[in-house]
């Protein structure tokens, strides 16, 4: 095979990214996740909101293990904040191509563990915003 014909996994997940739906990405070790993320942050081009469900890459860059990106928006959200950081990020993302990081699945569900139909809960705001992101083509 040709330098030329071989494919990279940075040209895998960019094609991933490309295509412009809703991706998961699973990881069992945090440490691999937050250097994935750190690896595509560098990477893309576009507006980034972080929503910081865990709290992980938000200790890494308060620490300043990594560093904080001027094109990255990085939120922690709480119950108390979910409702209007919801909204805001919603507006943000109807007008911007952007790419919006929700970290972690776990983190968002526990925000809302004492709700009888989480599941569905968390699922109708993810679907919501992967809604409005196919929109601006995010």
């Amino acid at each position: 095979m040709r330098d030329s014909e071989k494919k990279t996994y940075s040209d895998d997940v960019k094609i991933t990214l490309e295509q412009n739906v809703l991706n998961s990405i699973i990881y069992s070790d945090p440490y691999v996740k937050t250097v994935f993320f750190i690896k595509l942050i560098d990477w893309l081009d576009l507006p980034i909101i972080y929503l910081d469900f865990d709290l992980l890459y938000s200790g890494y860059v308060t620490a300043k293990i990594i560093p904080k990106h001027d094109k990255l928006e990085l939120f922690q959200p709480t119950r108390d904040n979910w409702s209007d950081l919801f909204r805001s990020v919603c507006n943000y993302i109807s007008k911007h191509r952007s790419v919006l990081i929700l970290d972690s699945l776990n983190g968002f569900f526990s925000l809302f563990n004492d709700k009888k139909d989480v599941g569905m809960f968390v699922n109708s705001y993810i679907m919501l915003i992967a809604a409005i992101a196919k929109m601006t083509n995010s």
